[in-house]
């Protein structure tokens, strides 16, 4: 019933000229970046255990999308590193917090550093 009402709604809305205005592309640079460093990050979580690599594909990802959006501007180096630092910071926190999830309420194995 909801399905209907949609297609209906997109079908009125098809000839509105806001709906005709040029949207953005699907596939933009960032958006290969990011399944690119998706595959690398899957391949290598194998070698390098879910904590080394998850940091480093948040804090990549981050750092590009925040560069994306303006929010890291090198041209003030300090300001710059500031926001880079608080990025990994960020990044770190979140895998923590998600390792821990996974391992101690959820009793999940995650991938381990296997190099050594």
């Amino acid at each position: 019933l909801f399905d209907i009402a949609m297609i209906v709604r997109a079908l009125i809305k098809k000839n509105t000229p806001e709906y005709q205005k040029e949207l953005p592309p699907i596939w933009c640079k960032e958006g290969v970046i990011t399944i690119a460093a998706l595959v690398v990050y899957l391949l290598v979580m194998k070698l390098i255990g879910f904590i080394i690599s998850t940091v480093i594909f948040e804090f990549g990802l981050m750092a590009l999308y925040g560069y994306k959006m303006g929010k890291v501007d090198f041209s003030d180096k300090k300001k710059a590193i500031k926001k880079l630092v608080f990025y990994l910071i960020v990044s770190v926190i979140a895998t923590v917090a998600t390792y821990y999830l996974f391992t101690d309420v959820l009793n999940v194995r995650l991938p381990k550093f296997k190099l050594f």
